[in-house]
């Protein structure tokens, strides 16, 4: 007998999260949606009407992720599940969301959380997750995007600077990604390496991709620059030393900020 109340935040999501996702794309950029989406619309918005229109004193999230409060405030930690591990979306939170949000199965892990559904007799207990772009779904990226951003045909060069196919439009497609005539991108290979695996290792100036073969230098990076840090505990002392990772459920790599 718990009531169902739905928020219909659709305006405001085509217009804070996916028109600017196109127009980032558009730029050559690779922005994830998703943690657009849980910046400005799932965690301020909901939020804010849960609070006056429902007087509620909390809202609880879905995400693989957990909440610990120390004496300097809150800190979002990685959730139990490592499979499933959520905070990744979740990192653009400020302490003010933080202090507010519970993370009920942040310390389950996927098959607990279904094993808990199967005991209470939950219909859902068996559905398969969901993937894709946050109340969007599972899209081919490429159509999606061509829907807004206009094709336009450039040059594929290997990493010494000579032509090796043409593609749609760098703006569909993002650093490290793998080649293949599923993108739309087709290369002439040199002899005798075929079925050697290429990656989009740079996108240059006047629409140009470069690509490079498996484990060539230039698709390792000894550093990357940050724009826009968000800092989730400004009073937590930063470790000199840390891991970082480049995308959802990436490998951890060691360095220094």
């Amino acid at each position: 007998k718990i009531p169902l109340v739905t928020f219909d935040f659709e305006k405001e999501y085509k217009k804070q999260v996916i028109e600017p996702m196109f127009k980032a794309y558009a730029k050559g950029l690779t922005p994830n949606p998703d943690i657009q989406c849980n910046q400005i619309i799932k965690f301020p918005l909901f939020w804010k009407y849960a609070k006056n229109k429902l007087k509620a004193d909390y809202i609880a999230m879905g995400h693989y992720a957990r909440i610990s409060k120390t004496k300097n405030g809150f800190s979002l930690l990685a959730g139990k599940d490592k499979t499933k591990d959520q905070s990744y979306f979740v990192y653009r939170l400020s302490q003010e969301e933080l202090s507010h949000t519970l993370f009920p199965i942040g310390s389950y892990t996927k098959e607990q959380v279904r094993q808990i559904a199967k005991q209470n007799y939950f219909p859902n207990a068996d559905k398969p997750g969901t993937k894709g772009i946050c109340f969007v779904g599972k899209v081919n990226m490429k159509s999606f995007l061509e829907k807004q951003i206009r094709s336009k045909q450039g040059a594929v060069l290997n990493p010494e600077g000579k032509p090796i196919g043409v593609h749609p439009g760098a703006s569909y497609f993002t650093i490290g990604q793998r080649i293949g005539p599923h993108l739309g991108i087709c290369i002439e290979k040199p002899k005798g390496s075929e079925q050697q695996k290429w990656y989009i290792a740079e996108k240059q100036k006047n629409n140009i991709l470069i690509a490079a073969p498996e484990n060539h230098p230039l698709l390792k990076k000894k550093s990357v620059i940050l724009k826009s840090l968000h800092l989730i505990n400004p009073k937590e002392k930063i470790p000199s030393q840390l891991k970082a990772r480049i995308r959802h459920l990436g490998q951890f790599h060691p360095g220094k900020l």
